[in-house]
């Protein structure tokens, strides 16, 4: 017999949809950079509580999956981001969502 897991104790996913401007970056370059920096600005037990994963990325963007007890965390350290490697960059974050369908579906030109 299964046990069931309370939902307080599940991982609620959030989706966060990205753009990186400047220059041509790989998405492995990337979550390397973002990992840096979260020991940077968080130490390293907030680099082991922060779940991250990058699902998609594709000409400057792409979609990163984490849980609503990071979220903060994570964007936070994202808007600190200036260069990967010797590259200049700024990562812009376009859509948070609670579905994959929806961040991948979202119309970001809005202005």
């Amino acid at each position: 017999m299964r046990v069931k897991i309370p939902i307080s104790l599940k991982r609620r996913r959030r989706y966060v949809r990205f753009r990186v401007y400047g220059d041509e970056v790989r998405g492995e370059d990337i979550m390397r950079e973002i990992s840096r920096s979260i020991v940077r600005l968080w130490g390293v037990v907030g680099s082991s509580q922060c779940y991250k994963r990058l699902v998609e990325f594709n000409g400057g963007e792409g979609i990163l999956a984490t849980d609503h007890k990071s979220i903060d965390m994570l964007l936070s350290t994202i808007g600190l981001i200036s260069s990967i490697g010797d590259k200049n960059v700024a990562i812009h974050v376009i859509k948070i969502s609670g579905t994959f369908k929806g961040v991948k579906e979202s119309n970001h030109l809005k202005w």
